[in-house]
């Protein structure tokens, strides 16, 4: 079981940033690290994270990262922002 089912989240953290680092590709890795920071609060973070894991071909088809990704815009006041960009 992950760290993060065991809302282990600052180790599931840690565990995701080793895998992206061992695999610059990991775009499971990426997904789970933005979606831990927005869980635990770091929405800045999240925000950039979601940018990030979005840009790859399977994040461009993952709906649910771009609802959480709204959800992450929303909470750091960027939401209308990047509507009208």
């Amino acid at each position: 079981m992950c760290h993060r089912d065991l809302a282990e989240r600052e180790k599931a953290s840690a565990d995701f940033r080793r895998a992206i680092k061992a695999d610059p590709s990991c775009d499971r890795a990426k997904y789970q690290l933005s979606v831990v920071s927005q869980e635990m609060g770091h929405n800045q973070e999240s925000v950039a994270l979601f940018e990030w894991y979005l840009k790859t071909p399977v994040g461009q088809k993952n709906a649910l990262a771009w609802s959480l990704f709204a959800v992450a815009l929303r909470r750091v006041d960027s939401f209308d922002d990047s509507v009208a960009n």
